[in-house]
């Protein structure tokens, strides 16, 4: 999936005038574990754009950006029992 991803500091009091965007290919990919009796199970996702690449100004002046963005993320999840 492609995502973007933009930023602008503009309307932030003490902000530097920075405006950039990014963008980039994700790959998400999540596990479940097996439920308990009680139906908790665990959740854990990871989510990754490996290239990067984008381009802003800072004070007016031009940038280009590239990089990588990651992030990881764990919930504790209950599945609900069946309508009756």
């Amino acid at each position: 999936m492609l995502v973007n991803l933009n930023f602008d500091d503009t309307f932030i009091v003490g902000g530097s005038d920075l405006r950039f965007f990014a963008q980039g290919l994700d790959t998400i990919k999540t596990q479940d574990s097996k439920p308990g009796n009680n139906g908790n199970y665990n959740e854990k996702t990871s989510d990754s754009v490996k290239a990067t690449a984008g381009e802003g100004q800072s004070g007016g002046t031009p940038f280009v950006i590239t990089g990588s963005i990651s992030g990881n993320r764990n919930a504790s999840l209950t599945i609900a029992p069946p309508a009756s």
